[in-house]
């Protein structure tokens, strides 16, 4: 399966609920390099809402992620740093606050075969 991945930039906070849709903080991101890749063992980041990091693998199981979409699970990193697990959840430090001048929209679009 293919996904099509975009980074939306926009001064509004327009919030939709959507799986396949994040805003964050682009105030924070803006000078750093974004890559997207696979996950890989041993990989962690702090899920949004949480005080501490988990591991990608426990965050997949905790989400009841199949096996299948766990191995082409991709995530989308600053400067090394995972921000999103595409299309499951940001990284609890790039969410929009009250002091956020300036948004991003991550958008995951499935390219049907």
């Amino acid at each position: 399966n293919d996904y099509r991945y975009e980074l939306v930039f926009s001064r509004q906070e327009k919030f939709d609920t959507a799986q396949n849709q994040e805003q964050v903080d682009w105030t924070l991101l803006k000078d750093q390099k974004l890559e997207i890749r696979a996950w890989t063992d041993g990989d962690i980041f702090q899920p949004l809402g949480m005080e501490g990091h988990q591991k990608i693998s426990d965050f997949l199981i905790n989400e009841k992620v199949d096996q299948f979409t766990k191995e082409s699970q991709a995530v989308l990193t600053a400067n090394g740093e995972i921000i999103w697990v595409c299309g499951k959840r940001i990284a609890d430090w790039v969410k929009l606050t009250p002091h956020t001048q300036e948004t991003a929209v991550l958008n995951r679009t499935f390219l049907p075969l």
